[in-house]
């Protein structure tokens, strides 16, 4: 269920599939670029998304895969950085599959250090439509560059976008006012009304 929704989200962006092995067995870690979106793979993720993708009408992704397993944070960040990826999907795994599929990559130390936003998706997510796009995040340290990128996904689906701002610890709450003067500065340039 999760490669066909994954393989829709690339169809409708247009963007091809990289299959990112970040363990010698199975992964966990998917990623999408401009062009691309990778996905956690082994031979059968692979068989299974090239014979899904033989099936569709319209536009087919190109499908390759990439062996992260060897690289750490940095050489996993700076790949990222080098090859313009967009955004890093992380699929959960059922029980067996998280168990094959350990790593010694920190996915938080790699967001730490590059501009991509992180989509999360649920074991066994069925994919019908990309309906709401949600970005949690202290107004004041909100990134511009994130709610442009949830655009570029949301986009295509005619979803809609929204902000939930939760105070940094130690910080005093926003009055509203100030509130939706920071929000509209930081949502400035991107050409997206929903």
């Amino acid at each position: 269920p999760m490669q066909q929704s994954l393989l829709a989200i690339a169809r409708k962006m247009q963007a091809n599939l990289l299959l990112a092995n970040t363990t010698k067995v199975l992964s966990a870690l998917k990623v999408l670029t401009d062009g691309s979106l990778a996905i956690g793979t082994n031979d059968i993720l692979l068989e299974n998304l090239e014979t899904l993708n033989t099936i569709n009408d319209g536009f087919k992704p190109g499908i390759r895969e990439f062996d992260v397993s060897s690289m750490n944070e940095n050489e996993l960040a700076e790949y990222i950085y080098t090859n313009e990826i967009g955004m890093i999907v992380k699929g959960e795994l059922d029980g067996m599959q998280a168990h094959l599929s350990r790593t010694s990559l920190n996915i938080h130390t790699v967001l730490n250090k590059v501009r991509c936003p992180l989509l999360l998706v649920p074991a066994n997510w069925q994919i019908k439509n990309v309906e709401r796009i949600s970005y949690i995040s202290d107004l004041r340290y909100c990134r511009s560059y994130i709610i442009s990128q949830m655009a570029r996904v949301a986009r295509p689906w005619d979803a809609s976008i929204s902000v939930a701002h939760i105070s940094v610890d130690g910080l005093p709450e926003m009055e509203e006012n100030y509130a939706e003067s920071v929000f509209l500065t930081v949502a400035a340039g991107i050409n997206y009304d929903k």
